[in-house]
């Protein structure tokens, strides 16, 4: 089993990181490989809604989102983490969550 675990919060070794890495060292006690990435160092465009298919890719940017897309899939599970500010998720989750749009049919 590969499990991935995606920290959205801005703050490694805060809350967020170690809640992450407590669920991925559990993961690993049970002989899964894990990887964990820090949203916060990955530089992610904004989705644009283009609409266009930019097949064989996901997405017509080249930054660093093909590291999540290499991650969903690669990982038999991913666990993300993200602090709540004003009742949602932090800014750095949200670009990676508009930004699998294009993962839908």
């Amino acid at each position: 089993m590969k499990i991935c675990g995606l920290v959205g919060s801005p703050k490694k070794n805060g809350n967020v990181d170690l809640l992450v890495s407590q669920v991925l060292k559990g993961a690993m006690s049970q002989g899964a490989k894990m990887q964990k990435i820090y949203l916060n160092d990955l530089h992610v465009k904004p989705c644009q809604s283009c609409g266009v298919d930019p097949h064989p890719k996901y997405c017509l940017f080249d930054d660093d989102m093909q590291l999540i897309y290499n991650a969903l899939e690669s990982n038999d599970v991913i666990v993300l983490g993200s602090p709540v500010y004003f009742d949602t998720v932090s800014a750095q989750v949200k670009l990676v969550i508009d930004r699998c749009n294009c993962l839908m049919p």
